[in-house]
């Protein structure tokens, strides 16, 4: 998931205030430190937030109030960083029925976007830099029954025998390389030694799982664990911060009205498509209008769904843009977020487990001999060259015991989603 510890929190802060980006040494360096009192979802759910170029101060001190959270800002480490927090965000929300862990991300994502992860702290929201933030971090250790786990994950082996492999050439067994990589991958990705983290780590013995994370952490490994074992999920995503997209999910397949636009403003195109499907959506709007505050759009379309309707809103406000400036729309956190294609792939990426047995099946079908190999091919060839390449992180797809599992950005995963839909028959 974005460059962050997501175990300890979903969301990715993003500060990008104009001329105070200039001003940052490192934006590596910057961590947001927090943890819920109350649960994974940190603070209340906030019926309605709106905030329209708020300093980084005001939208804070806002969002705080409405989640009934604590946060404490370390304002003098930050400065020392360059966060100024008085100077106007290029930022505009509207959203509803959403909590802190949505909304963090937005908060400042403008056309200079600045990332900044999570860790967890106390009972409040702390936030300073990295250095200071990830000394306080608690962990602990728990130990793990997997036991029932690994015997599945062997069963699953002599079923797809090409699918498991040696992939570390540690000797240790594949059931268990297996499991690790899954549980490393969804949960917390960027927390555990191995990935370059600083807190978590993992080892089997007597076939169970013994593991150090933070408490949050420690929750999206217990999910983590709990969704590997299901036969079939059955939305196809295991990772809790992808279950998560679920209801956006429902959100594109409802069927909107009749729609007619004649050269009508933007911003009334996205309050008509808010209003009919009480989506939540997010629209970066500084990118999007690309400094031409009269963007019109012309379009008709006939009881489409809203996934056809974005993807018709996108097409046509790309005619006539630069390739540097093409638009696309993904899903982060049950938000529909419209921006750049270049800003949406900055998003870290994430982990989706896809089941992928008919898609297998109907090629072994077909007479392919190695169907895994084709299925990986396929996606590769769907997204562009570029689209595997990300100096911050690893992006992979590979075939694990029947399912398909993917690093990548939004966007991309959007490409997959509707590869496979194709190979299984669907429109």
């Amino acid at each position: 998931m974005f460059h962050l510890i997501s175990g300890v929190a979903v969301a990715l802060l993003g500060i990008a205030a104009g001329a105070a980006l200039a001003h940052y040494r490192n934006a590596a360096d910057l961590r947001l430190a927090r943890q819920s009192p109350a649960g994974p979802e940190y603070g209340e759910v906030m019926a309605s937030v709106k905030l329209d170029w708020p300093t980084l101060r005001e939208a804070l001190r806002q969002l705080g109030e409405q989640a009934h959270a604590r946060l404490d800002v370390d304002w003098p480490e930050l400065k020392k960083l360059g966060v100024l927090p008085d100077v106007p965000l290029k930022l505009q929300v509207e959203l509803h029925d959403v909590t802190l862990d949505q909304v963090l991300p937005l908060v400042g994502r403008d056309a200079d976007g600045l990332p900044l992860g999570d860790v967890g702290l106390g009972d409040r929201v702390f936030i300073s830099s990295r250095d200071v933030a990830y000394p306080m971090m608690p962990t602990t250790l728990r130990i793990y029954d997997t036991r029932s786990l690994l015997a599945d994950i062997h069963r699953r082996m002599e079923l797809f025998p090409g699918d498991f492999f040696d992939s570390t050439g540690s000797g240790r067994p594949i059931e268990e390389q297996f499991l690790a990589k899954v549980v490393t991958d969804t949960a917390a990705s960027d927390s555990w030694e191995r990935a370059g983290g600083t807190h978590g780590s993992l080892w089997f013995a007597g076939g169970r799982l013994f593991v150090v994370q933070t408490a949050q952490n420690h929750q999206e490994v217990a999910d983590a664990l709990k969704t590997i074992s299901s036969e079939r999920p059955p939305s196809g995503l295991l990772p809790p911060k992808v279950v998560k997209n679920k209801m956006a999910e429902a959100d594109l397949a409802r069927r909107m009205a009749d729609l007619s636009f004649n050269h009508a403003p933007l911003r009334q195109v996205i309050a008509t498509l808010r209003a009919q499907s009480n989506a939540n959506m997010f629209v970066n709007w500084p990118l999007v209008l690309n400094a031409d505050d009269e963007a019109a759009v012309d379009l008709s379309l006939h009881k489409a769904t809203l996934e056809q309707t974005l993807d018709a809103l996108v097409q046509r406000l790309n005619a006539g843009r630069t390739l540097s400036g093409q638009l696309d729309w993904a899903i982060r956190d049950r938000i529909i977020t419209i921006s750049t294609v270049a800003d949406l792939e900055s998003y870290e990426a994430y982990v989706v487990i896809y089941p992928a047995d008919d898609a297998l099946r109907r090629l072994r079908a077909a007479g392919t001999s190695d169907a895994g190999g084709e299925l990986l091919a396929r996606v590769r060839r769907a997204i562009p060259a570029a689209g595997w390449q990300d100096r911050n992180a690893v992006r992979e797809a590979r075939i694990w015991a029947g399912n398909l599992i993917v690093t990548q950005n939004g966007p991309n995963h959007r490409i997959i989603a509707r590869l496979l839909k194709q190979m299984r028959g669907g429109s």
